[in-house]
């Protein structure tokens, strides 16, 4: 019977694509689930709110709305870019402006800009319980010159962190805020 049922997991596991030492994994993943005592290193309730006033803030809709405005935004570039000295300055300051609330990063005619997101789990058909968490993404843009001497703004998210994982990371560090996690994100 015992010999039967490892055949039979072993078979649905090769159908699925998986070898039987992931079916192994699952297994031993699993069985931590079961085992896993919840009470044991809870993450106190004032990181929890340290983290939901972080993910609260309106950030990432406000630089979602400056990214909207193109026309405007490409200008802002394009000052900043074409600028020198004090020009350019003044266009950073436009710039850091229009992202508020971002971590600005410059370096000669390139400024980045850093910001966090809430979001729901990236992970759609999750494995395991802690895939199905709501997340954190780290968000950059790139303002600078391109290879024709024109501007460009380049914006991607570099990295998704569970809540739980930004929660110990408050836990660990009781000075952690938003720059620590912006500067986190950027690693």
């Amino acid at each position: 019977m015992v010999g039967w049922i490892v055949a039979g997991c072993c078979e649905s596991a090769q159908n699925r694509g998986m070898a039987v030492t992931d079916v192994a994994v699952d297994r031993q993943v699993a069985r931590s689930w079961l085992e896993h005592d919840p009470t044991r290193a809870k993450i106190p309730l004032e990181v929890w709110r340290k983290l939901r006033s972080i993910k609260l803030a309106p950030v990432a809709d406000a630089i979602h709305d400056a990214l909207t405005d193109v026309k405007t935004t490409k200008r802002l570039v394009a000052d900043f870019v074409k600028k020198q000295g004090v020009g350019r300055q003044r266009a950073l300051r436009r710039l850091q402006t229009r992202f508020a609330g971002a971590l600005c990063v410059t370096v000669g005619s390139c400024a980045e800009f850093r910001w966090l997101e809430p979001h729901p789990p990236l992970i759609v058909d999750t494995r395991h319980p802690g895939e199905a968490q709501d997340c954190i993404l780290a968000h950059f843009a790139i303002a600078g010159p391109d290879l024709n001497r024109s501007s460009m703004l380049l914006r991607a998210w570099t990295c998704e962190t569970s809540d739980h994982a930004c929660a110990r990371l408050l836990q660990r560090d009781p000075a952690g805020d938003r720059p620590r996690l912006h500067r986190a994100g950027g690693a």
